[in-house]
């Protein structure tokens, strides 16, 4: 596009004009308004190419691919850097994407998280393909009994000493209201089947520092982040995408347990907007030498 554009658009505007062609803006004694040729159909067609040629340029460089390619050279994380679309209509699953019926299963959500970073696998899943009880509740995949059916459920698991406290806790959380998600995909951005809502980056606390730095280094905000210290990181994972703000998520024990997340892992999740920003904000600060790898 950006061939077509820049070189194709400005060569034949030359010959309709004349002897009115110039590089200057500028009037003559017999000016005249010309509507032959490109004119006729295009006021500019100059300017025409130079948009097509950015748009061209901007397709080749920020595509998800070539982002995916810069986070790997500039962090290098030992998984695929991941994008996750929140689904309203669970009947729009991008084609490619694999739930688990396919395979005769329902799965936690942390599961399907790990085949897609690790095996490079686009995946879905809808509220029947998770047997993860909080999950579900977390998510608002599945309506609760009551306001209370969380925070029992977390005092039963011995997480808390009384109701009041688990209450507290599952408060803080701020579950997602039942129906306002209906499904999830989530993949490898390099093989991006849809455009992502969330971008999801595993790695150990120095990568997560670097991508810090690139994120502050445009924003000047702090990264904050809220554990529980036993679960609900699909929780936080979709959260960033309600809050618009980045954060870092420590997986809990179920995800450790369930899906294999490595002890010297946590992730950073951000809104998918902010990412051309946190990937100059990481080339800048490591041309300063600041928190090189």
């Amino acid at each position: 596009m950006n061939f077509i554009g820049n070189p194709c658009c400005p060569l034949p505007k030359r010959s309709p004009l004349g002897q009115f062609y110039s590089h200057r803006v500028r009037t003559l004694s017999q000016h005249q308004i010309v509507t032959s040729g490109p004119y006729k159909f295009i006021r500019h067609p100059a300017y025409l190419g130079m948009i097509i040629a950015n748009i061209g340029i901007s397709a080749y460089f920020f595509n998800w691919a070539t982002i995916s390619e810069e986070i790997n050279k500039m962090i290098r994380p030992q998984s695929y850097p991941l994008g996750m679309k929140l689904l309203r209509d669970e009947n729009t699953l991008p084609e490619k994407a694999v739930r688990p019926a396919k395979y005769g299963v329902k799965i936690s959500l942390c599961q399907w998280t790990t085949m897609a970073r690790r095996w490079g696998r686009i995946l879905g899943a809808v509220a029947e393909d998770i047997n993860c009880t909080p999950c579900l509740a977390a998510l608002g995949f599945k309506r609760m009994e009551n306001s209370k059916a969380l925070s029992e459920y977390f005092l039963d698991m011995g997480y808390f000493d009384s109701i009041e406290l688990a209450e507290k806790a599952t408060n803080e959380l701020e579950p997602i209201p039942y129906g306002e998600i209906k499904g999830i995909a989530v993949f490898p951005i390099e093989t991006a089947p849809i455009d992502p809502d969330i971008i999801i980056i595993y790695g150990t606390p120095a990568q997560m520092a670097r991508l810090a730095s690139g994120y502050l280094y445009h924003y000047g905000e702090l990264i904050e982040s809220k554990t529980t210290g036993f679960g609900i990181s699909c929780l936080s994972a979709v959260k960033s995408h309600f809050t618009d703000k980045p954060a870092f998520v420590h997986p809990g024990r179920g995800e450790r347990i369930l899906a294999g997340t490595d002890e010297s892992e946590m992730f950073m999740t951000f809104p998918a907007r902010y990412c051309e920003s946190i990937l100059d904000g990481l080339k800048k600060t490591h041309k300063n030498r600041i928190a090189k790898n």
